[in-house]
């Protein structure tokens, strides 16, 4: 009985997480699908490389990946969308979200912030759309002399060289950097204009989970410094 019990615990374990595997696939196709209306050469569409990027991280089986591709000849399929508002601790939030049912989403999503936040309400002034791109095996000087002729807001060491800099370049920069390094990611992110600090870290963090686990909801962007 002792062995039939740690089999069926086994089991449960394997289904919890081949569903979790499911559902971060699933939304990585819908990015894939929406990147794709832009151009289906990666070479072409920052958007699409960084899709095929986050698809190869996740161990996306490649016919997956061709699928979402395939989909986006359908106009009419899901569409982006994006909402902003304060979560618990005031801390104030930008939701991306892909879905193919904008009352559906935008409902559910008013629920939950009214119920663990001060509810929706426009905040995309405190957030600026820039692109993020992390560069391995070189060093800080090299890349800013390979990108001297780009706006370049930040630079720092984590995991490889990060450059941080305005959405608008991101194409021209995954050019530059794709010609003189091997190993470039390149991805679009918002990024809070001021950071704060919350009491209840662990609050605002069920509340992020609660988020992320939503079907529609790609990325929860927030302003706590902590988090």
């Amino acid at each position: 009985m002792a062995g039939h019990s740690k089999f069926k615990n086994i089991m449960h374990r394997k289904n919890a997480q081949d569903a979790k595997r499911a559902k971060v696939f699933t939304k990585i196709g819908k990015i894939l699908t929406i990147a794709a209306r832009s151009g289906i050469d990666p070479k072409m569409n920052p958007s699409l490389r960084s899709a095929l990027d986050t698809a190869k991280r996740a161990n996306m089986p490649n016919e997956n990946i061709q699928r979402a591709i395939n989909k986006a000849a359908d106009k009419n399929s899901d569409i982006e969308v994006r909402y902003t508002g304060y979560g618990p601790e005031n801390t104030a939030f930008l939701i991306e979200a892909i879905t193919d049912n904008t009352n559906r989403t935008v409902t559910e999503l008013r629920m939950l912030f009214n119920k663990h936040g001060n509810g929706l309400t426009e905040l995309s002034f405190m957030f600026d759309h820039v692109m993020i791109a992390n560069i391995e095996n070189t060093d800080a000087d090299t890349v800013l002399e390979t990108l001297i002729d780009y706006d370049i807001k930040d630079i720092y060491e984590d995991d490889g060289i990060n450059v941080i800099a305005d959405f608008s370049q991101m194409s021209e920069i995954q050019k530059a950097l794709d010609a003189k390094f091997e190993k470039v990611i390149c991805e679009a992110i918002y990024k809070p204009t001021n950071m704060i600090n919350v009491n209840d870290i662990d609050k605002l963090s069920k509340f992020i989970d609660i988020l992320e686990d939503h079907d529609d909801v790609q990325n929860a962007w927030h302003n706590c410094e902590s988090i």
